[in-house]
């Protein structure tokens, strides 16, 4: 199988994974059954449960048995639970299915990555900032007709989206039937036991002072766009912008990611904890401006603009790890990176939460550009001491 055939299968999945028909109309159609909101936002941590407690497991399972095997279990687990979601709308079988879909998403995070890393290593910055262009403009097809059933057929259309949603998923999963094991994957990590390959990529980590300090940047620069989602209609409303500009914002977010990703592979070239110092900076601004503006226009190109820069380096920061790891343990070390990830972002959801909870919208945007603002902080403090360390050891 030649080169851009193989980049295509991803591609394809990539674009499949973005079409998520339901997710506008989710939760009316989980009410519309008797669930309450608050019950649907519970769910939520039992989708984080089963990213938590599988992620390395199924990082060390990949390697050991081949990382399409993972990402073939991710959407089997995807595609059922969404299936199942028609028939069974109850509460019970909502925190199962959000529980066992994190399961999917911990199986697919760091062994989909590190099959097109081995397909083509040169250019893993560039095949992925593809995909998740492709994986972007998915869910602008989707949102876009999911919105127009929902216009013409109003709740009937719920289980048609629903349907389209798990085809697409289901499609996935026959694709990534088709996936062929890693060929840079060793032969002897078949004989090399799940503790070996986890010890590995930890002491890997910890004695690597690259992944250490890609592991600083990561958690110092957070996407947040969980709690923008929410806080974002109610502070473009206060700043009167038109109701058709509020209901599209996300989308022309998207488009513009979509546009910038073209751009991301030539980034290379700079450092990346400066890359994240300066794009920590922007996105702060930004979110200060948001926050604070009464400014129609200027309170939607801000929110456009931040929304579309703040997880725009993780191709780049992936491929220093893809680079750094070992073929035995490539996996591995990326569900670990991705484990330290979702920890940090339960914790920044549960702290900017409960801030707006006790405050208001206002203060919890804010309260997100000052973690920005940290986060560059910390970055530029870990240069400044290596700077130092270096500068002292050549002194004596």
């Amino acid at each position: 199988m030649n080169l851009k055939t193989r980049l295509l299968k991803f591609k394809t999945l990539y674009f499949l994974v973005g079409l998520y028909f339901h997710i506008p109309i989710l939760s009316f159609y989980l009410i519309q059954n008797g669930i309450e909101l608050a019950h649907i936002l519970l769910a939520q941590v039992f989708y984080a449960l089963g990213v938590i407690l599988f992620e390395v497991p199924l990082g060390i399972f990949g390697d050991k048995h081949g990382h399409h095997k993972a990402v073939q279990i991710a959407f089997l687990l995807d595609t059922l639970c969404l299936f199942g979601l028609i028939f069974f709308p109850n509460l019970s079988y909502l925190y199962i299915s959000y529980f066992i879909r994190g399961i999917a998403g911990a199986a697919n995070s760091g062994s989909i990555e590190t099959l097109i890393y081995n397909v083509e290593p040169k250019n893993f910055t560039k095949n992925l900032s593809q995909c998740l262009s492709l994986a972007e403009t998915g869910t602008i097809i989707s949102f876009f007709i999911a919105g127009l059933l929902l216009h013409l057929f109003d709740a009937k259309s719920y289980h048609m989206l629903l349907m389209l949603t798990t085809l697409a998923q289901g499609i996935n999963l026959l694709i990534s039937l088709k996936l062929k094991p890693s060929t840079h994957t060793s032969n002897k990590t078949k004989v090399i036991n799940y503790k070996t390959i986890f010890q590995n990529s930890k002491q890997n980590i910890q004695s690597n002072p690259i992944l250490k300090k890609t592991l600083l940047i990561i958690l110092c620069s957070l996407p947040v766009s969980h709690l923008l989602e929410i806080s974002y209609p109610i502070q473009m409303e206060l700043a009167d912008v038109p109701n058709f500009f509020i209901g599209s914002a996300i989308s022309l977010s998207l488009i513009l990611y979509i546009l910038l990703m073209q751009y991301i592979p030539k980034l290379e070239t700079y450092k990346l904890s400066k890359l994240t110092i300066i794009k920590n900076i922007i996105f702060a601004s930004l979110i200060f401006l948001f926050a604070s503006t009464n400014n129609p226009i200027l309170s939607l190109i801000s929110f456009v603009i931040l929304f579309s820069i703040e997880d725009i380096l993780s191709p780049i920061y992936k491929n220093k790890i893809n680079q750094i790891s070992t073929d035995e343990n490539r996996a591995t070390t990326m569900s670990i990176f991705s484990f330290y990830e979702y920890i940090g972002k339960i914790i920044i959801r549960l702290s900017i939460g409960t801030i707006v909870m006790y405050s208001n919208n206002q203060t919890g945007l804010i309260s997100m550009g000052l973690y920005g603002i940290i986060g560059a902080s910390l970055i530029y403090l870990s240069l400044h001491k290596k700077t130092r360390t270096t500068t002292v050891r050549e002194l004596t």
